[in-house]
């Protein structure tokens, strides 16, 4: 909490909660990103794809998942009990801890992008080919080129 404190005070002196969520259809859809800007919501940016930053896998999915591993319910007030039982179950230190971990998920993520970006660079040099979008049918195509055989001249 220290290191966010001193790297991103904006993150932990606010006042109003913070969302981190994926761009699935239903959390970048206009409306819905409306209604967050309308109740003063901010969000952080998330990449497009992202194996590095899935929400469900971080830290309030993942002990919920573990919560409610093995469980069965018979009706949805059997959910939302669970639901509410689990949540006022945290303290505020579950959740600082799960902010102090951002920052490093958030450098893994680049690291990993900065990673596919030199091995995209590599194709192209060896296979002197720009914009290298990759494998079509076992066949590597670039962006000003078309695969073999495609039908297109």
């Amino acid at each position: 909490m220290k290191k966010l404190t001193v790297k991103q005070p904006k993150l932990v002196n606010r006042d109003k909660p913070l969302l981190l969520h994926d761009n699935a259809k239903a959390h970048s859809a206009k409306k819905t990103s409306a209604k967050l800007r309308e109740l003063g919501l901010e969000t952080l940016p998330h990449p497009p794809y992202s194996p590095d930053l899935a929400p469900t896998d971080y830290h309030f999915f993942l002990n919920f998942d573990n919560f409610l591993r093995g469980r069965k319910f018979n009706s949805e007030e059997a959910v939302k009990s669970a639901f509410e039982n689990f949540a006022g179950s945290l303290s505020l230190e579950f959740f600082r801890k799960g902010l102090s971990c951002l920052p490093e998920k958030w450098q893994k993520c680049v690291d990993s992008n900065a990673e596919r970006m030199q091995i995209r660079r590599r194709i192209e040099e060896a296979h002197k080919i720009r914009n290298c979008i990759g494998y079509v049918d076992g066949t590597l195509v670039g962006l000003e080129e078309k695969p073999a055989g495609s039908g297109e001249d």
